[in-house]
């Protein structure tokens, strides 16, 4: 589910829901193929509307970031900026494997993060009454999908069953750095020094240089948190760069 909004300089905003997330129906599986290719529709809707050029840049932090590069990889040819913030490339490494453990204290606080936002939506359907059907549905899938798809899948996690205890399909699909190559539009990409993604972004920055792609990297100082949080705050939130 997406929305938009006209901005003062003659931009158009679209902000997506995942699949399975907010207010998007279906359930969440933390960057599958069908979500994917969700994002790779919501660029076709886009394109399709009435107000659009046919010029679309995709951006965001952390998740969003991620999901702004699964955006071009499905849609390279009409893509034409990316701008990635703090975004993962290996997601074997970087969320449930980080040094070759398992890091269980940020999965555990993720998936309780995520699930919450998820599930709940009483502050927005009370803001938006006219959806309130809406919400009451979504979030009934999306609890039934915690209980379907997580729990088992925590399970598999903790008997250590092998698709998801070590690096293979599920993971190489869900990272970013598997088809890096299919994304052809200029790339800017943002970390920091402290990162949870520290390892990842100058991968993902070296793997564009190396396919010609027009690229920059930028890497500041400090972790992941205070870094998402100032990019959503304030109109100087990036700080500037000094070439």
């Amino acid at each position: 589910l997406g929305s938009q909004a006209d901005l003062q300089r003659g931009y158009v905003q679209v902000a997506v829901d995942a699949l399975g997330t907010g207010a998007s129906e279906g359930g969440w599986e933390l960057f599958s193929p069908e979500e994917q290719t969700a994002f790779a529709d919501m660029v076709d809707w886009v394109h399709a509307q009435p107000w659009s050029n046919g010029q679309l840049g995709v951006a965001g932090v952390s998740y969003m970031a991620i999901s702004s590069l699964f955006a071009a990889q499905r849609r390279p040819d009409d893509i034409d900026a990316v701008f990635a913030s703090l975004p993962l490339g290996d997601a074997m490494r970087g969320i449930a494997g980080t040094g070759g453990l398992i890091n269980g204290h940020f999965m555990s606080t993720w998936m309780q993060i995520t699930a919450m936002l998820s599930t709940q939506h009483v502050p927005s359907a009370l803001t938006y009454p006219q959806h309130m059907n809406h919400y009451m549905k979504v979030t009934q899938e999306h609890a039934q999908h915690i209980d379907d798809y997580f729990i088992p899948l925590i399970e598999d996690s903790l008997n250590g069953e092998p698709y998801i205890a070590y690096d293979g399909e599920f993971w190489s699909s869900r990272s970013p750095l598997t088809n890096i190559q299919k994304i052809k539009a200029p790339t800017f990409i943002f970390g920091a020094l402290n990162d949870l993604f520290q390892r990842d972004e100058p991968l993902l920055f070296e793997a564009l240089q190396n396919n010609n792609v027009d690229s920059r990297l930028v890497i500041y100082n400090g972790s992941h948190f205070p870094n998402f949080v100032t990019s959503h705050i304030g109109n100087n939130a990036v700080p500037p760069i000094h070439w």
